[in-house]
C-alpha cells in the first residue's frame, strides 16, 4: 500500500495529497512524493514520513498526523 495523503489528527484538514490523488481529498498542498521513512516509539508505534512538495522535503510524524493508503489491487 502507498501513501496518498496526510491529515492533520487535530484539525481533520488534509494537509497533503499526492499528485494524482490531491482532487480526491483537496488537501492544501500537492506532494509529489510521500514516503514513511523510519518507525520510533517504545514498539514502533509511529512513523517519521517525508512529503516532497515544491522542491522541498518537509518531515512529519504519526503522531500528530495520519495518512491514507491507496489499496494494492493486485
Amino acid at each position: 500500500m502507498k501513501p496518498v495523503a496526510i491529515v492533520n489528527d487535530q484539525t481533520g484538514e488534509f494537509m497533503y495529497g499526492l499528485q494524482g490523488y490531491n482532487d480526491t481529498f483537496n488537501a492544501k498542498y500537492e506532494a509529489v512524493r510521500i514516503d514513511e521513512k523510519r518507525q520510533y516509539g517504545e514498539v514502533g508505534e509511529y512513523s517519521l514520513v517525508a512529503v516532497y512538495h515544491g522542491g522541498f522535503t518537509h518531515f512529519v510524524s504519526t503522531e500528530k498526523y495520519s495518512l491514507i493508503f491507496a489499496e494494492d489491487t493486485k
